[in-house]
């Protein structure tokens, strides 16, 4: 008999592709169970969690899909967050290198010499003291990873806990959109399990995607393939499959 494991209320959202919030309150309600360690924060076996994906499965395909996960730490870049936090957005915002390049670490880039287009629209002194740096500051890299693989996907939600960076997992193009459209993603992974032709388009899609203008985008297969057209989009390629240390080698540029 294996081992019994148990996952962080962030690892079954993963896995069960809703957000944390929705796991507490499926906990709250009974239909997980759960235990809570000593400082009172709750741990769900994988068995209970296997048990309710089979459950899902055996409902009918036309019910409407879970929540995606995490969709309530939306990312904001800072003119919208600032700019609804001081009275809207202002028209200098447009003007200014950070939003023109769609910069998401604003204060990296204050410091540039005058004439090179900060505008300072929203800054009124040291970074420090600004409500926006400290959400942004040390957020890390953010990675999405867009594969119809499950077994792959659910490896790498039981490991998250060992990432030190964001990781989001798509089981396919249209949640892997609307998670790049939450999170604006540093790099994606795309499986070429989902067909030559097609990963060549989101290459071309992606790679031109105004909102995500720095992205990097990475191929993962079980075998090291070409993708005609992808050579000059493609940053790195990821044997499938990979677990988390390997995937943040491959960020670092160690793969």
């Amino acid at each position: 008999m294996r081992e019994r494991q148990f996952l962080t209320t962030t690892q079954a959202a993963n896995l069960l592709e809703v957000s944390p919030d929705t796991v507490l309150k499926w906990v709250k309600n009974g239909r997980l169970r759960a235990r809570r360690t000593l400082g009172g924060h709750h741990r769900i076996a994988l068995a209970e969690l296997e048990a309710l994906l089979k459950q899902r499965e055996s409902n009918t395909r036309e019910a409407s899909p879970p929540p995606l996960l995490y969709t309530e730490k939306r990312f904001r870049y800072c003119w919208d967050f600032l700019g609804e936090e001081k009275d809207g957005h202002r028209e200098q915002c447009r003007e200014c290198i950070v939003y023109r390049s769609r910069s998401k670490r604003c204060y990296e880039l204050k410091n540039l010499p005058d004439g090179f287009g900060h505008r300072k629209v929203f800054c009124t002194g040291d970074c420090t003291s600004c409500s926006y740096y400290h959400i942004a500051y040390g957020r890390g890299l953010t990675v999405i990873v867009i594969s119809e693989d499950e077994e792959l996907r659910t490896q790498l939600a039981l490991n998250q806990y060992k990432a030190d960076f964001e990781l989001y997992l798509a089981g396919g193009v249209y949640q892997g959109a609307t998670l790049i459209e939450h999170h604006r993603p540093d790099f994606i992974v795309l499986d070429t399990s989902m067909g030559s032709k097609q990963i060549k388009e989101l290459c071309h899609e992606l790679s031109n995607d105004p909102r995500i203008p720095s992205v990097k985008l990475m191929l993962c297969s079980p075998s090291r393939e070409k993708i005609p057209g992808c050579n000059q989009q493609v940053y790195a390629w990821l044997h499938r499959p990979f677990t988390v240390e390997e995937l943040r080698g491959c960020l670092l540029g160690d793969g």
